[in-house]
């Protein structure tokens, strides 16, 4: 494979969509959705900290602003971050999914073993 000075080389069949993810590429998933959901709730909460400052005097002032700002960040981002919640929930919903199934198919078979061994001991 011949690639030009400065170019990047193709990465070939070692880079994988979304269609070829395994179960560790969906659990990077989740964690990347939900560390977007979660900055987003944050930069809000931030952000109304930062607008509230000019009209806060002394530390109890700040501590108002920063309860305040949790209020009304909650309520905003309960409508301004539904497009991404919908994301992270089904995500998440995805992910429990499949650690029930792994974790029912794990104590099935354990389940087996355990009653092959108690078999083998009565007879």
């Amino acid at each position: 494979m011949t690639t030009q000075p400065g170019a990047t080389p193709d990465p070939g069949p070692s880079v994988a969509g979304p269609s070829a993810a395994g179960p560790s590429v969906a659990g990077s998933s989740t964690g990347r959705t939900l560390a977007v959901y979660s900055l987003l709730r944050l930069g809000l909460f931030v952000g109304g900290v930062i607008i509230l400052l000019p009209f806060v005097r002394g530390r109890n002032g700040l501590y108002l602003a920063m309860i305040i700002s949790a209020i009304v960040s909650g309520i905003a981002s309960y409508f301004l971050l539904r497009s991404q919640r919908a994301p992270l929930a089904a995500a998440l919903d995805r992910r429990l999914t499949s650690s029930r199934s792994a974790s029912a198919s794990k104590t099935a078979s354990e389940d087996a073993a355990d009653d092959a061994l108690r078999s083998q001991l009565e007879d």
